[in-house]
C-alpha cells in the first residue's frame, strides 16, 4: 500500500484538486460564452449557404426544364410532320352501305387496332 499523507498533505491536495476544478470550471464558462458568440455567426453563414445552395439547385432543375421543354417540342414537332405526311397520303374512302366514311393509310384502315406510324421506329417484327 501506498504512503499515509498527513492531515496537511490531504489539506494541500484537496486545495490543489479544488483549485484546479475551479480553474476547469472557468475555462468552460469561457468556451461556453465564446461559443454563444460564436452561435449567431454560424446560423447565418449557413443560411447564407442554403440560400445559395438553393439558388444553383433552382438554375439547374430550370436548365434541365428548358433542355427536356426543348426535346420534346422538337419530337411533338416530328410527330405532328409524320402524322400529316400520313393524312397527306391517306385515302378518303366512302362507303354507301356502312354510311361511313373511312380513312385509308397505306392500303390499311385507320383505327384503335393498328398503331400510328412513328419516323424511325422498328417494331419488333422489323428487327428479326
Amino acid at each position: 500500500m501506498g504512503k499515509r499523507l498527513t492531515t496537511n498533505e490531504e489539506t494541500q491536495l484537496l486545495r490543489d484538486t479544488i483549485r484546479q476544478a475551479h480553474e476547469a470550471t472557468q475555462a468552460l464558462r469561457a468556451a461556453i460564452k465564446e461559443a454563444n458568440a460564436l452561435s449567431p455567426a454560424l446560423v447565418e453563414k449557413f443560411n447564407d449557404l442554403h440560400k445559395r445552395e438553393m439558388h444553383q439547385l433552382s438554375n439547374h432543375i430550370n436548365a434541365e426544364s428548358n433542355r427536356a421543354a426543348a426535346e420534346l417540342n422538337i419530337a411533338v414537332e416530328a410527330a405532328r410532320q409524320e402524322v400529316i405526311r400520313q393524312l397527306m397520303l391517306a385515302d378518303l374512302v366512302l362507303d354507301p352501305d356502312a354510311g361511313v366514311v373511312r380513312v385509308l393509310f397505306n392500303g390499311g384502315r385507320f383505327d384503335d387496332q393498328q398503331p400510328v406510324p412513328y419516323p424511325n421506329h422498328q417494331t419488333p417484327g422489323d428487327t428479326q
